[in-house]
């Protein structure tokens, strides 16, 4: 009798395990993917780093500017909260290539002339968006 209540215990365990694995899952909270082309006086960058920052929430989501201009902000778990955000465009990091003597190289940002200074500072971006759930596109043309 013992034997058969243990095998009950364990048939049951068993159960409810795979019902916790296979069927218990919390719902997804709703995400945007944001896409879009950066561009300097309607010239695409060819590199870069798109940063979309909720300063609410403390969400932020840096995606690489690709050479072709385009950028793709999603996550592993489908893309960006939904809400405002503001947009940051700044230069990638490179080796620093007059490293002190004697010393590693550090990182430093690369010199890109065409990303003007006030779309590098969340205090002076003029860029702001707002993520809703599903596609978003959003573009972004620079100027001096």
């Amino acid at each position: 009798m013992k034997s058969n209540h243990s095998q009950a215990i364990a048939r049951l365990a068993l159960v409810l395990g795979l019902a916790i694995v296979f069927g218990c899952q919390p719902p997804q909270d709703p995400a945007g993917e944001v896409t879009g082309t950066v561009s300097y006086e309607g010239t695409p960058l060819e590199d870069g780093i798109v940063s979309i920052v909720n300063y609410e929430t403390g969400f932020r989501l840096d995606s690489e500017i690709q050479p072709d201009g385009t950028y793709l902000a999603t996550t592993h778990k489908g893309g960006l909260p939904p809400g405002e955000y503001q947009v940051v465009i700044f230069p990638p990091e490179i080796a620093d290539p007059n490293p002190p003597p004697n010393s590693e190289p550090g990182m430093i940002q690369k010199k890109m002339d065409n990303i003007p200074s006030k779309y590098r500072s969340p205090r002076t971006t003029p860029l702001t968006f707002t993520v809703s759930e599903g596609q978003n596109t959003f573009d972004i043309d620079m100027s001096s």
